[in-house]
């Protein structure tokens, strides 16, 4: 997209009038004479005597977006055009004059495209793009994910500027900079926001969306008398090889590929020393603060995140504004920070929103507790894998897609158990650590179809108070005291004991281990041995 005043910049001093229905217009490809019209193409710029274009404007059918430049005698020209709704620029240049000034600008923006394609070509990279637009501007480049956090910056000039000095020393906008700086006073998002940044320079700022989601922003300090200053032409340029790069790449530039080669170093076990792990999270754009927990997303279906993950990267990190991202083994890794354990077990986030985003996009995330030992790191993110596998298992209810670490350890703990049982003893059956009275409520479960062990966990669970166990089990209190009574006639433990309250919690917790997570037939293992008579 380009601006009709950017062509017009050219002819100042020999204006004479113009009429402008569209300020913005496409990417201009051609200038042609009105004589070899070929039919209204908003691509091309034509032009013409005055005669020619006001009998041109008189006879022409449909002219929908067509920009029209003349060439003296402008009699009646301004409220032909205007009836017929179409740009008109009036100049008193001489026809072929007019013609090689609108050709200048045009080869201009022909040869940006050359240059910006060959830093987007083979072996190139999104770096190189950028340089290669910060020299172009005589200026510098920013490139900013949807967090306001630099992931790309090129050039050297124009740096001078509040904003500029803040994305160089902390690697973001602060929230106030980013509202002063890209917000206020915006009316299309296509666009660029000039702002002027003292007496020498000036900041154009667009923002980048995809499937109606903001996913990047590109910041433009140019010299303030930049003469080629079509900012909205090169950043349209700009755009389009960033995403030609990230697409060749399979990969997301918003997510930094400083934080996606650490992260990759870390998980596969080439980075563990904790000084020299701590120096490589220094580098990287977001420095993260004394205590990190992770957070992974992933799909349903192994492999299936967006062909293009750019829009869900972008909405996960407005959630978690102060995180790094970035993409890894089939899913996107969080790694937020805090400089306390404020934010431990749980940190602090708009649940209801990253809800509803993960069943949008039909996915589940787990959350893993904070450290501040940086070689642990690999610890608590495969931990939080088992969580996230687990989770999906065990979740209470459908509806369930966050997973906390908290909620699932004495799960984690099973699954070692019966990992190091196996080896142990040569078998899986480690139903021989549950209470017998959790395994006849099971059997009675089984021969009935009713839930008395789920009345066990919840009672337990709950101190004995049954308006709690109710509630928690999403029962009616009544219900759940005659369920309770029936238990209570199977069940001869003393249920008052906190001791056997936590037996029984972790009983249940190994039968629903075992349906629903190992996948283990239960119900058959016992039908193979049922209880003598007296025994369980």
């Amino acid at each position: 997209m380009s601006q009709l005043e950017y062509w017009i910049q050219p002819l100042q001093g020999y204006l004479l009038a113009r009429s402008a229905v569209r300020a913005s217009l496409p990417q201009i490809r051609a200038v042609r004479f009105v004589r070899h019209w070929e039919g209204p193409d908003p691509t091309v710029l034509w032009l013409g005597e005055g005669t020619e274009i006001r009998s041109f404007l008189e006879r022409s059918g449909d002219l929908s977006g067509v920009t029209l430049f003349a060439a003296g005698d402008a009699t009646g020209l301004l409220s032909l055009a205007e009836s017929r709704s179409v740009n008109l620029v009036i100049t008193r240049l001489e026809l072929l004059d007019l013609h090689e000034r609108l050709s200048a600008v045009l080869r201009r923006h022909q040869e940006w495209n050359v240059l910006l394609l060959r830093a987007a070509g083979r072996r190139h990279s999104i770096q190189d793009v950028v340089d290669t637009a910060a020299e172009l501007a005589g200026g510098a480049l920013f490139l900013l994910n949807a967090g306001c956090r630099v992931v790309f910056f090129g050039g050297r000039a124009c740096l001078d500027s509040a904003p500029a000095r803040e994305m160089l020393e902390r690697g973001l906008l602060s929230p106030n900079t980013a509202r002063d700086l890209l917000e206020e006073g915006r009316t299309d998002s296509a666009i660029p926001l000039c702002r002027v940044m003292g007496s020498e320079g000036r900041c154009w700022s667009r923002r980048v969306f995809q499937d109606d989601s903001l996913i990047s922003h590109m910041l433009l300090f140019t010299p303030r008398d930049w003469c080629d200053g079509d900012a909205c032409t090169l950043l349209d340029l700009v755009q389009d090889n960033v995403s030609r790069v990230a697409a060749a790449e399979k990969g997301a530039y918003w997510a930094g590929a400083d934080f996606q080669t650490l992260l990759t170093d870390l998980l596969t076990g080439k980075l563990t020393g904790e000084d020299e792990i701590s120096r490589r999270f220094s580098l990287i754009s977001r420095i993260p603060q004394q205590f990190c927990s992770f957070i992974i997303v992933e799909p349903t279906a192994p492999g299936a995140l967006p062909v293009s993950p750019t829009s869900l990267l972008a909405q996960l990190e407005a959630i978690f504004p102060e995180s790094n991202a970035a993409l890894y083994d089939g899913g996107i890794v969080l790694l937020l920070s805090r400089p306390g354990r404020d934010f431990q077990p749980a940190p602090i986030f708009d649940r209801e929103q990253l809800r509803d985003l993960l069943t949008r996009y039909d996915a589940f995330a787990a959350i893993s507790n904070a450290t501040s030992r940086r070689a642990m790191l690999r610890t608590n993110y495969l931990l939080t894998k088992s969580v996230l596998q687990l989770g999906r298992a065990l979740r209470s209810c459908e509806k369930e897609r966050i997973f906390f670490f908290e909620d699932y350890a004495e799960y984690i703990a099973i699954d070692l158990c019966i990992n190091s049982f196996s080896a142990l003893l040569g078998h899986d059956d480690i139903i021989y650590l549950t209470h017998p009275d959790a395994v006849k409520l099971y059997r009675y479960d089984l021969a009935h179809k009713s839930n008395l062990l789920d009345v066990l966990y919840y009672y337990c669970l709950n101190n004995c108070s049954v308006s709690q166990a109710a509630r928690a089990a999403y029962m009616h209190r009544n219900t759940f005291s005659a369920r309770l009574a029936k238990l209570q006639e199977l069940s001869k433990a003393d249920l008052t004991n906190g001791e056997i309250q936590q037996r029984m919690v972790f009983s249940c917790k190994i039968l629903r281990y075992y349906d629903r997570y190992a996948k283990i037939n239960l119900g058959k293992r016992l039908a193979a041995s049922p209880p003598q008579e007296g025994k369980e």
